[in-house]
């Protein structure tokens, strides 16, 4: 086994796999509420020298994919009073969905439907502290910092703000086993962003490209090392 060509495969494998999670961040720069995923690496193998100075690896492998939770995107004011933030990086906002499971979200555009109840822009359903579906009716519907819904000077119910173990399913949407959070603080009238740093985003898809491009470069280097090797001891 050629460890230099091996070595750069497996680099290239993760930078693929970076990129990947990269050029997705950088897709949901303006998507409400979405968190970053990221990549921690391992390196694949480190054989110990004999010699006992040191070791030599066999290049990086993904080790873990993670989604940077505790930063929050800005807030931003939109004079929608049906619009949440989560004022912090714990929580995020219970769902029916149409299909009828419970889905999570850290995107407050919410808005009134038909009948109605508090939905989403998907029309999902948003649910109170006790897993139940928010009914507003039609009087003017506001939200306090504390999660209380106020229709027309009575309070209906209390915006339930969830906090567990989360896994992206796509639309915006996680999957979990999450507790109700008593201390919240909900910004009505405002918005979450993205927590993606759009230049740092494209900084780094910009730099794996070149890191790509020398590993390419240098496999091909190594492979023509090795046919002239072998063309040498064959007395060619």
């Amino acid at each position: 086994m050629n460890r230099g060509i091996y070595t750069a495969a497996t680099g290239m494998a993760a930078m693929r796999r970076q990129l990947d999670v990269t050029a997705n961040n950088l897709a949901n720069v303006s998507t409400n509420g979405f968190k970053r995923d990221e990549l921690a690496f391992n390196d694949l193998f480190a054989q110990q020298l004999d010699n006992g100075t040191g070791s030599i690896g066999f290049g990086p492998t993904g080790f873990s994919e993670f989604t940077a939770f505790n930063d929050v995107g800005e807030l931003r004011p939109t004079g929608n009073s049906l619009d949440l933030a989560i004022d912090g990086p714990k929580g995020a906002f219970a769902l029916r969905t149409t299909q009828g499971t419970v889905a999570y979200t850290r995107d407050g555009s919410f808005d009134r439907d038909s009948e109605g109840y508090l939905v989403t822009r998907n029309g999902d359903r948003v649910l109170d502290d006790s897993m139940s579906e928010i009914q507003l009716g039609q009087g003017a519907a506001t939200v306090t910092q504390s999660g209380s819904v106020i229709v027309d000077g009575e309070e209906v119910a209390t915006i339930g703000v969830f906090d567990g173990q989360f896994t992206k399913t796509g639309q915006n949407r996680y999957s979990g086993v999450a507790n109700a959070l008593d201390d919240v603080r909900i910004k009505s009238g405002h918005l979450e962003g993205s927590n993606v740093n759009a230049i740092e985003a494209m900084t780094t898809m910009i730099t794996l490209n070149r890191s790509f491009e020398i590993a390419q470069r240098s496999i091909t280097a190594q492979d023509e090392l090795a046919q002239r090797l072998i063309q040498s001891m064959n007395g060619q």
